[in-house]
């Protein structure tokens, strides 16, 4: 019984210590932008400007990601084959859904029923085809 509480005492104090930790970690980001708002791929044959939907991004609950892109002349890419992911790059993962992403036929392109199940920093990743090759462009998101 004794060696049952030893082991019941030491994962809670372990645990505590890592929510400490964890609180820590997340309350030092508070001062990082909330999100990037328009980014250029490395090559700037993209311009893409992101649009949460509720914005700001909620926290454990589903939301959408318009993407307007327009190429080196600012004129909108209606053609591109769009993908978008996220992740979490301090924790080594990324979102538990794999969402799909569709074209509006106007430059712009939506990605519905993303979702951001833990708090703290977020990449989002766009990786877009089209006449100019592939590119992926990324923005950083706290949530």
């Amino acid at each position: 019984m004794t060696r049952v509480v030893s082991i019941a005492l030491f994962a809670l104090a372990l645990s505590a210590g890592c929510m400490d930790g964890h609180k820590n970690h997340h309350s030092a980001m508070d001062s990082l932008a909330e999100v990037d708002e328009s980014r250029e791929a490395s090559s700037a044959s993209y311009t893409v400007t992101i649009t949460p939907s509720p914005d700001p991004i909620p926290f454990n609950d589903y939301f959408d990601l318009t993407a307007s892109i327009v190429d080196g002349a600012g004129a909108p890419v209606t053609d591109a084959t769009v993908s978008v992911s996220a992740e979490m790059p301090s924790h080594g993962h990324g979102m538990t859904v794999t969402p799909t992403t569709t074209s509006n036929g106007d430059g712009t392109y939506t990605t519905p029923g993303m979702l951001f199940s833990m708090s703290g920093v977020w990449v989002i990743t766009l990786s877009i085809t089209g006449d100019q090759g592939t590119e992926t462009v990324e923005f950083n998101v706290v949530i």
